[in-house]
């Protein structure tokens, strides 16, 4: 839920004006987990409702802050009650200035709640309403003024999204057109309230583009499409609910996962694209015989690329390029390990897709977020 001007203003007094009942000390007591969260000055609190936060619930009738109470939503309690990371401070403060690299990405990422709302066809290829939050799509402004579907990409922080550089590169912004926004929480792309079975969602936030950095070293001409890779910075911090979270980035490409998991809207075996958010999951793919199978295509691959997949039928396509190759870990925390670049073909047997290695670029990105 997103709110502006007075409507925000009126929703908080008529939700709190019937619901607070305080004790002695001012707030009353609730027992409730404890989640931590990132604030919008980028310090760590706790994701808790609005009166239960003194330092945010007595800004609610100071306009001037307005801005930062919304960047600071981290859910809701029930269909009302807004929930707020609840920090040190009730403003924005000068902390982005000179941040340090090692301190840019949020140190909370890679959630996804178990909503009940699970809508999956036979065969576990559609994904769940706010399964893979992370995800976004590109929105493109056409010759005729149009808002168009593109690109791909992934959320890595409420103000930054990764896609892939053949995405945003200044060729292809002359074929589709600039893009204008970053679509998050979509589900299904051909309505604006997302359901499952009776319980409906409108989560769906629409952020203009600040700017973006596509890598300087990305050539669109080089078939081996090498730093495949560019960040987004949105004008506004996306707001974090159960349907729109970070992703988290691995750091370390020591290891390779027997499998990996690609999600998006791209095209698939019957349709032009899917108007649902699909997932399937993919192996992994000896690099070695990756690099021999290339080769033969007088493309020649780095370590700063992954292969995987492979397989009759399973495979990322044109729609998806600039999402994330994910891996899930023990403790079902997500990350981001590469991001669709290139393949032969769709779902080709025996030709594996090409991903950017994110783990090789993340002083790049961390440099950029720092600016």
């Amino acid at each position: 839920m997103r709110w502006s001007g007075k409507w925000f203003y009126l929703c908080l007094i008529f939700t709190f004006g019937g619901l607070l009942s305080f004790n002695g000390g001012g707030y009353a007591t609730v027992h409730a987990m404890i989640i931590a969260c990132e604030t919008p000055n980028n310090d760590t609190g706790i994701c808790l409702e609005i009166r239960m936060c003194p330092v945010l619930f007595n800004q609610l009738m100071n306009k001037e802050s307005w801005p930062f109470l919304r960047a600071s939503q981290c859910g809701q309690e029930g269909e009302t009650t807004p929930k707020v990371c609840c920090g040190k401070y009730g403003n924005f403060r000068n902390v982005n200035k000179n941040i340090a690299e090692d301190d840019v990405l949020p140190k909370h990422c890679g959630r996804q709640e178990d909503l009940l709302l699970h809508d999956r066809i036979i065969g576990g290829r559609r994904a769940s309403i706010g399964e893979y939050p992370w995800m976004a799509l590109l929105l493109y402004r056409n010759k005729y003024g149009q808002n168009v579907l593109g690109c791909s990409g992934f959320l890595i922080h409420t103000k930054y999204v990764v896609t892939a550089a053949h995405c945003t590169h200044a060729n292809v912004i002359k074929q589709k057109g600039p893009i204008v926004s970053v679509l998050l929480g979509e589900h299904d792309i051909k309505t604006r309230t997302d359901c499952s079975g009776t319980v409906c969602v409108k989560n769906i936030q629409n952020i203009r583009i600040d700017k973006m950095s596509t890598h300087p070293e990305y050539n669109p001409t080089d078939i081996s499409q090498y730093n495949d890779i560019a960040i987004i910075q949105l004008k506004e911090n996306a707001l974090l609910t159960d349907y729109v979270q970070p992703i988290c980035l691995v750091d370390d490409d020591n290891e390779t996962p027997v499998s990996y998991f690609l999600s998006g809207w791209g095209r698939t075996e019957n349709n032009s694209y899917s108007k649902v958010k699909l997932f399937v999951q993919i192996s992994a793919f000896n690099k070695t015989k990756c690099v021999e199978k290339y080769s033969s295509s007088n493309i020649k691959l780095k370590d700063t690329q992954i292969c995987a997949g492979g397989e009759d039928q399973k495979d990322s396509c044109s729609g998806d390029s600039g999402g994330p190759l994910m891996i899930s870990s023990d403790d079902q925390t997500w990350y981001a390990a590469g991001i669709v670049s290139f393949g032969m073909g769709c779902g080709m047997k025996g030709w594996p897709g090409v991903y950017t290695n994110i783990a090789k670029f993340l002083p790049w990105l961390k440099s950029e977020m720092a600016q």
